[in-house]
């Protein structure tokens, strides 16, 4: 293991080139820089140690590494069709050991889950809720536009009704025409009308409207903020004990920073949910050493490289999801629902050859697990987003 990510790393510096200048493949022979033997291939044949130099211009090993990854007439081509679409059959032949064939499981897997969390943050900017950040733009997350001076900045504190440029010869009605959507000299757009949008797209009928309305329209103030003191009065947080006291104060403050600071609680998803997902990787292996305890010949090396294969295509599976929920292709959920199921079944079967029955019941434990810890790992991350969007809000606001 320990020899191939020493591979990944070397291939994604460009080591895959065919083009060298000491003694590789295309070029004249050289000492190998480990060992001193005289090397004409693209390994030395005395200790195996690639015989690459990478002093070069930045701009030729960034082509190197890009030419291999996406040269899909070899073993990309080869190893992503086989992978989503039979499963198991790259995992096996690559156990067996015709791994030259195909693309490295690991690099594989980091490559698609790159793509992955790419895919959904870059949608997720897309939508409306996330535009905001105290009324900034999503651009713009410490509520600052880059080269505008804290003169030129709108001042939350000033009514939509009130004139902005009042005092000065320039009319109100010009002064607004002349400031576009989301500039720097915007006033802030009102939460009170985010809340307004998402009531009328619950299409509820006029009397639950009027009540929604007049419940959740007080708690706003002429600023546009939350009014957080009085939301907790109406909770009845003084006839609380302590304890639940604190909590439910908490998560008061925490829900109305992250309400007025959408755009950081993205941010702050975008930085925890990729770094919390390597956990699924552990949580897998252990999966199948838990329902493989006593496999001939299957080793952790093994049920390593079967949660490679298998979170690789997931992550391919959940791009998929994210670009069809884009397009409004809901149906893709049944896909998402019944897929996981049937590719594990049958990679258990290819990999480890497992009977039918037995794969069956292995398959719905790995997932039932895989699902607790998928459950386990959202709430932790919606967590520490929050918990960083509330201190980051709490700090941009001291410095106002």
């Amino acid at each position: 293991m320990e020899n191939e990510l020493e591979a990944v790393a070397l291939a994604s510096a460009g080591a895959l080139s065919r083009k060298t200048d000491n003694g590789s493949a295309g070029g004249e022979a050289a000492a190998c820089r480990n060992c001193g033997e005289v090397v004409n291939r693209k390994y030395c044949g005395a200790c195996g140690q690639l015989a690459e130099n990478f002093h070069k211009p930045v701009g030729d090993l960034l082509l190197e590494a890009l030419t291999d990854l996406l040269s899909f007439d070899g073993r990309v081509a080869r190893t992503i069709p086989a992978l989503i679409f039979n499963p198991g059959q790259v995992t096996k032949r690559y156990l067996s050991g015709e791994r030259q064939r195909f693309v490295p499981p690991f690099r594989l897997y980091l490559l698609a889950s790159f793509v992955f969390f790419f895919a959904l943050f870059t949608v997720s900017e897309t939508s409306d809720w996330f535009r905001l950040n105290g009324g900034a733009p999503i651009e713009d997350v410490s509520g600052r536009q880059e080269g505008a001076s804290p003169e030129n900045k709108a001042d939350p504190s000033i009514e939509p009704s009130k004139n902005p440029s009042e005092g000065s010869d320039t009319p109100a009605t010009d002064a607004a025409e002349s400031v576009p959507e989301n500039s720097p000299g915007a006033s802030a757009p009102d939460p009170q009308e985010e809340v307004e949008r998402i009531i009328d797209d619950l299409q509820l009928s006029e009397d639950e409207v009027a009540t929604l309305d007049s419940n959740i329209g007080k708690y706003f103030g002429p600023d546009g903020r939350i009014d957080r003191e009085l939301l907790k009065h109406d909770i009845g947080l003084e006839n609380r004990e302590l304890q639940e006291r604190q909590l439910i104060d908490s998560i008061v403050d925490s829900g109305a920073d992250v309400f007025e600071n959408r755009a950081l609680l993205l941010v702050a998803l975008n930085k925890w949910a990729p770094r919390l997902a390597l956990a699924f990787l552990p949580l897998l292996v252990i999966c199948l050493i838990i329902v493989f305890p006593f496999r001939k010949g299957i080793y952790v090396y093994d049920h390593l490289i079967v949660a490679l294969h298998y979170q690789t295509w997931f992550y391919f599976l959940m791009t998929f999801t994210v670009i069809m929920i884009w397009l409004a292709q809901y149906w893709v959920w049944f896909v998402v629902f019944i897929a996981p199921l049937i590719y594990l079944y049958r990679m258990m079967r290819q990999v480890y050859g497992a009977g039918r029955f037995l794969a069956f019941l292995r398959t719905n434990i790995v997932l039932l697990i895989l699902t607790i810890g998928f459950s386990i790992w959202a709430i932790s991350v919606f967590a520490v987003s929050v918990q960083e969007t509330s201190t980051l809000s709490h700090a941009l606001a001291g410095n106002q």
